[in-house]
């Protein structure tokens, strides 16, 4: 016996939601009362659920600790007020070419992990002429000893050798 029946909502994603949700559990309600479909629900849920195994327990192949989101303005004055620039993932290791940048701003969920801060001498990263731990705790760090520098970035974990 299938029981069809008919609810108007107002048309808003929670609606949408809560009309998927009592479709779907309705249909299930009635169809796991057939054995047949009991049986591949099961056989379905189980192969689901071995495959996703593996994905859950997966960790960073590196090592290192994924992080939440934690940014980066870098700024043109040591105080962090003046002409801050757009905000970077500091767990993003791509080049910015800040030359010229005296301090940078910190913002978002605390810096929980271990991030190195890679300077280079010329554009676009082309080699690490010095490195130094990302301060714990901090909201504007001031970098003016490395304005003369023309670009950075940041890198999980600790510093290593310089290569320019």
């Amino acid at each position: 016996m299938v029981v069809l029946f008919s609810i108007t909502l107002k048309h808003t994603p929670e609606a949408s939601k809560l009309a998927q949700y009592l479709s779907i559990n309705t249909y299930f309600k009635l169809k796991l009362k057939q054995p047949s479909f009991k049986m591949f629900f099961t056989k379905t849920l189980a192969l689901l659920i071995a495959a996703a195994a593996p994905l859950s327990l997966a960790a960073p192949a590196n090592g290192t600790e994924i992080q939440a989101d934690f940014w980066a303005q870098f700024c043109d004055d040591t105080s962090c007020s003046q002409n801050c620039g757009e905000s970077v993932k500091v767990s993003d290791p791509g080049c910015l070419n800040e030359g010229g940048r005296k301090s940078i701003l910190f913002h978002g969920d605390e810096n929980d992990g271990d991030y190195a801060f890679v300077v280079s001498s010329g554009g676009n990263c082309p080699c690490q002429s010095t490195c130094t731990s990302v301060p714990h705790n901090t909201n504007c760090w001031d970098i003016s000893q490395y304005s003369g520098d023309q670009s950075f970035r940041f890198v999980g974990g600790s510093c290593g050798s310089n290569n320019c």
